[in-house]
């Protein structure tokens, strides 16, 4: 039984029990298809085997509970880094990386939440960068509301149909959500060097004999 038929039949016995757990892990980084989860959990109100408001709730449970989870394991990845990173490039670096996701990690997060593998990356970040954890806890919580209703609620509309567009729609995003976190990595060290050549000439100046 592959993880995806044991993920269902978890969520056909154990109800919403099963919907919390399984979104809580799969949002802390347990490789799960998520997305399929919650539009199979729409499907099965359709059938009276789960209550559509209840199915939206123990989503949001559940994947409030995982990104909060995913916030810890980034702020013990971050105690790592810097006990065992000592250069100064990478100290630098990661300064100015917690000054850019401060800035724009706002609209990350909610975003993020649709597209797996981006959901993760920002919910790390938040924990490595020290994002302010209540600003956060308000974030996810809204992120997982709005996730979590359109996704189940996309499971009730497409009924019978459900299984077959949901395992595409959770491969595209797969590959999206990747394809936006190597680009906003790119991105990142792109302004970084930008940063290092405007400082080399400003440091060159201030070595010795460079004004004769």
């Amino acid at each position: 039984m592959g993880i995806e038929q044991l993920a269902l039949s978890l969520i056909y016995q154990y109800k919403y029990f099963a919907l919390v757990l399984l979104l809580s892990l799969g949002l802390a980084g347990i490789p799960l298809p998520d997305e399929v989860l919650m539009i199979s959990s729409g499907f099965m109100s359709t059938l009276g085997i789960l209550g559509f408001f209840k199915a939206i709730v123990a989503s949001s449970i559940g994947s409030f509970i995982g990104m909060n989870v995913s916030y810890f394991i980034g702020t013990q990845l971050d105690k790592m880094l810097s006990h065992r990173l000592n250069s100064p490039k990478i100290k630098n670096g990661l300064k100015t990386a917690e000054y850019w996701f401060n800035k724009y990690g706002e609209r990350l997060i909610v975003i993020g939440y649709f597209f797996p593998g981006l959901r993760h990356f920002t919910a790390y970040f938040s924990g490595m960068s020290r994002y302010c954890y209540k600003r956060y806890l308000l974030l996810v919580a809204l992120g997982a509301v709005l996730w979590s209703t359109f996704f189940i609620t996309l499971g009730k509309l497409l009924g019978e149909h459900w299984r077959k567009f949901a395992i595409i729609l959770h491969k595209n995003l797969l590959y999206i959500g990747i394809i936006i976190v190597i680009a906003m990595i790119g991105f990142y060290f792109i302004k970084l060097r930008k940063k290092q050549m405007t400082n080399e000439p400003t440091e060159m100046n201030k070595m010795p004999g460079t004004n004769d």
